[in-house]
């Protein structure tokens, strides 16, 4: 008997620890570093307590603050805003800001060329002629006084530094200049520029690598990927800024953006090399957005999970322009940075039609007219030869342009009546810019660069990713299976920019999806997980969820809408799913039509227990 006890003993010690284990991995991955953070000048207590869902702080600091006179240094500010960071366990990542925020100094005492530009859209009145000699001596000095600071912080602070950020430029951009220079003497070309930033990325990457626990160093490759190749190839653990992906979705040539991050967001490199941040800060401001904030808002959370972003900066007033509602963000700390799906703990399809007016394959020339691909050199402008730094700005424009409206009106004829759109009413779209005079500039419609553009009355674009958002699970077949949706619900709910439905009577009666194979080890095993399926309760439509036990398929579920027109999340808990593929198409589970109304579904998650 005793030896019975004895042995239970070991089996439940084994078992506690094993579950101690399991818990303490549970807790570590719910703290990542990865997910939303801040982003500004300062931090305090009270806008901790207003984002209680941010893990970390991007600072951007002012060379002049730090370096008010020619090698005195004012560190005051930034371990004060360090300290605040860590004593609310977050990490940080900064970047110190030059340009226009560069110390009145370098002018009057080394003599630096003071270079005027021509721009409406911002207030700078000048920027330094950054192939000044004496600039870049100032320059590097300044660098090195940064590097040696942080190298001397305290344990507690030093390792919450998770990256410092390079800006050259007058911020984070890729430019040096923002408009056109008016003395063309202190123009600078794209190849002038990249041999200027190169000594800053070598000292500052060599750097980071040095200390232990390393510093990431993250360099701006531009929206375009012009520096792309050369970062990786010479700086192989560098991280990247990624700014489109913070500020919009379904943009033009968002399918070549997700290729080239490919190449690094995969299962072999998911530790913490090669990560991508981007800034989600004014987009929020102009009308479209503020036609339905919170749909918006997750859409762009869904665009940025799917192509790999890993750090979502978002600004203090972030919370009253999503409409109060902290869901978008909590999502994205849940998924971002699991790039291996053995390791991941969950995955998500989130349902959406895709029209891309230069697919010729879903929408032959033959049926829905030419597609002029047009002239895709970069426009310049006069002779400024650091106007072609416009990450691809004019590029876009110019292929837009070139595609026949004739074309986009017949591929939007077709889908119209599911409520895809090209552009709101003369309607709204009145009401939603009439308060444009009170936006900066910038941010004014004729002034919208692409990535601001209005995403939410759109719906058609050039070289889009197809179909689903998605990360670990995917949908056989999305066009032939259901019918794409636009719009659908209230905009007091974050789901429904995009949506799939059944269509009955065009034979569309069932969805089949599929767990990424290593989403589980042992696919030929039972296991526990929990699903979420989300779905617009409208008329009296009645679906099931079906999938594989082990023996057969099971209708598990059957849900029966009561029309209450509002985005319902049904929650179903199982035991005994096996993910080996046994269903129809080969496939792991199933939404399935059962009688009345086509239902509408926006998203399908599935979560480990």
């Amino acid at each position: 008997m005793k030896k019975h006890i004895a042995a239970f003993t070991l089996l439940l010690s084994l078992f506690l620890s094993s579950f101690s284990v399991v818990a303490q991995k549970a807790e570590t991955e719910n703290l990542l570093p990865l997910g939303t953070w801040g982003h500004g000048n300062s931090i305090s207590s009270s806008i901790i307590k207003s984002m209680p869902f941010i893990r970390g702080w991007n600072f951007t600091f002012r060379w002049r603050d730090l370096e008010p006179k020619k090698g005195n240094f004012n560190w005051k500010l930034f371990d004060d805003q360090l300290k605040i960071a860590a004593n609310n366990n977050l990490y940080v990542g900064f970047m110190v800001h030059v340009g226009q925020a560069s110390p009145e100094w370098i002018y009057t005492e080394d003599h630096v060329p003071k270079v005027t530009t021509e721009d409406k859209k911002h207030d700078f009145p000048y920027f330094p002629y950054y192939l000044d000699a004496a600039y870049k001596a100032d320059y590097m000095n300044m660098l090195k006084a940064v590097a040696e600071h942080v190298k001397s912080l305290k344990p507690e602070l030093r390792n919450k530094i998770l990256f410092w950020m390079s800006a050259e430029g007058s911020t984070g951009d890729v430019t040096p200049y923002k408009g056109v220079v008016n003395d063309l003497k202190y123009d600078i070309t794209e190849e002038q520029w990249l041999d200027f930033k190169k000594d800053a990325w070598k000292f500052m990457y060599d750097f980071g690598q040095s200390l232990n626990p390393q510093l990431n160093i993250l360099i701006n490759q531009a929206n375009n990927g012009m520096y792309f190749d050369y970062l990786v190839k010479n700086f192989p653990a560098v991280w990247f800024k990624a700014g489109s992906l913070a500020h919009t979705y379904q943009f033009d040539d968002e399918l070549d953006y997700y290729k080239r991050l490919q190449r690094v967001v995969k299962p072999n490199n998911n530790g913490m090399t090669n990560r991508f941040r981007g800034e989600s800060e004014e987009v929020q401001k102009i009308g479209w957005f503020r036609q339905s904030p919170q749909q918006n808002m997750f859409s762009i959370v869904a665009s940025c999970l799917h192509i790999g972003l890993d750090v979502l900066n978002v600004r203090e007033e972030i919370m009253g322009q999503v409409g109060n509602t902290e869901y978008p963000f909590r999502f994205f700390n849940q998924y971002a940075g699991q790039r291996d799906p053995a390791t991941a703990t969950g995955a998500f399809c989130i349902l959406r039609d895709v029209l891309d007016v230069a697919d010729t394959e879903r929408f032959p020339e033959s049926e829905f007219g030419k597609l002029n691909a047009g002239d895709n050199k970069k426009a310049r402008k006069a002779n400024a030869a650091n106007s072609t730094m416009d990450d691809g700005e004019e590029t876009k424009k110019i292929r837009s342009k070139a595609v026949p409206s004739e074309r986009k009106q017949n591929i939007l004829n077709a889908f119209s009546t599911y409520g895809a759109k090209n552009g709101p009413s003369p309607e709204v779209e009145k009401m939603i810019y009439k308060n444009d005079n009170n936006l900066e500039a910038k941010l004014r419609k004729e002034n919208l660069r692409s990535d601001l553009q209005d995403k939410y009355n759109y719906d058609l674009g050039i070289n889009l990713i197809p179909n689903n958002y998605i990360r670990f699970l995917t949908q056989y077949s999305p066009n032939t299976t259901s019918r794409g949706r636009w719009r659908i619900g209230p905009i007091n709910q974050p789901y429904g920019r995009y949506a799939r439905a059944f269509d009955h009577a065009s034979g569309m009666t069932e969805m089949f999806f599929s767990l990424d194979k290593h989403f589980f080890s042992k696919n030929n095993e039972p296991h526990k997980l929990q699903v979420k399926v989300v779905y617009f309760d409208k008329g009296k439509g009645e679906w099931s969820y079906n999938y594989y036990n082990g023996k057969s398929k099971v209708e598990k579920y059957k849900v029966r809408c009561t029309n209450t027109n509002r985005w319902i999340v049904k929650t179903i808990d199982l035991d005994d799913v096996y993910s080996n593929k046994k269903l129809e198409h080969d496939t792991d589970f199933s939404l399935k039509y059962l009688s009345g109304d086509d239902t509408i579904f926006t998203m399908i998650e599935v979560v480990k227990k």
